[in-house]
């Protein structure tokens, strides 16, 4: 007999909802969840991940999920047009461009 069921792959925001036989064995890494993820987060910056127990919890993204780009001599939150610090980037920016800013002979 088959039944709609979940399962998530532990630690990603992976999951699948289809009808399994109740004797289906989960692939290693895998939990039964108790459905797909919340539609919606606290925000827009981040995703649910599956736990061990089949619980999801939020995920904050490192990165600025946002495009930026540099206007009137500042760098800015392309959605919001609001102001970043060169720190909030990832990957050391701050300490690449001040590297090209000031060239060692």
């Amino acid at each position: 007999m088959s039944s709609f069921k979940c399962f998530g792959v532990v630690g990603t925001s992976q999951v699948g909802c289809t009808y399994y036989e109740d004797d289906y064995v989960l692939p290693d890494g895998s939990v039964w969840v108790s459905g797909s993820p919340p539609s919606t987060g606290p925000d827009r910056f981040g995703e649910y991940i599956v736990q061990s127990d089949g619980s999801f919890v939020w995920h904050k993204l490192p990165d600025p999920p946002f495009n930026v780009v540099y206007h009137e001599g500042k760098l800015k939150n392309y959605d919001t047009m609001a102001e970043i610090s060169i720190e909030t980037l990832p990957g050391n920016v701050a300490a690449r461009l001040a590297a090209l800013e000031n060239p060692q002979p």
